[in-house]
């Protein structure tokens, strides 16, 4: 996910997703911030997890993905004073986890059907499956760690950015 509108444009995706039905979170714990040599920009490298949790054959299924979120940060001047703003919002699929919010019952045991998913990447398989149940699909072509290009491209654009 690239959100170039900053952080409105995250939580927008996350809403469209979401319902009575289905409840996201995201829970973003920074981790490095650098600084540009002008002091005008910053470029902050989180670590964070999406959690969604929706019904499926009548049994709550919790969806974690692990990711790595690069975020650029500019400071500018406003009649307050200064004060960051964020500019962008880059997500880097690292890996995820799908699980019963309860165990099924042993008499009704909790059946997916995964049919079609090995070709599905497996930095965000478990989005596929899912976007997938609601009718959606996923692009192959997300950041993710099981494509080294994608993480390389992500680090060098912002490194570039940054230093401009």
């Amino acid at each position: 996910m690239l959100f170039r509108s900053g952080i409105d444009g995250f939580i927008a995706g996350s809403r469209k997703l979401s319902s009575d039905a289905v409840a996201i979170m995201h829970d973003i714990t920074p981790v490095t911030i650098q600084f540009g040599a002008s002091g005008t920009k910053a470029l902050a490298v989180s670590t964070g997890r999406i959690f969604g949790r929706y019904a499926y054959q009548g049994v709550d299924l919790v969806m974690t993905n692990f990711v790595q979120l690069y975020t650029q940060l500019e400071r500018i001047k406003t009649l307050e004073g200064d004060m960051w703003k964020m500019l962008s919002l880059e997500c880097l699929y690292m890996f995820e986890t799908l699980t019963p919010s309860l165990p099924p019952s042993p008499n009704k045991p909790l059946d997916l059907d995964l049919s079609g998913l090995e070709a599905a990447r497996r930095s965000y398989k478990a989005v596929v499956w899912h976007i997938g149940t609601l009718g959606g699909s996923v692009r192959d072509d997300l950041p993710g760690i099981d494509k080294p290009e994608t993480v390389s491209e992500i680090e060098d654009r912002n490194q570039v950015w940054i230093n401009k």
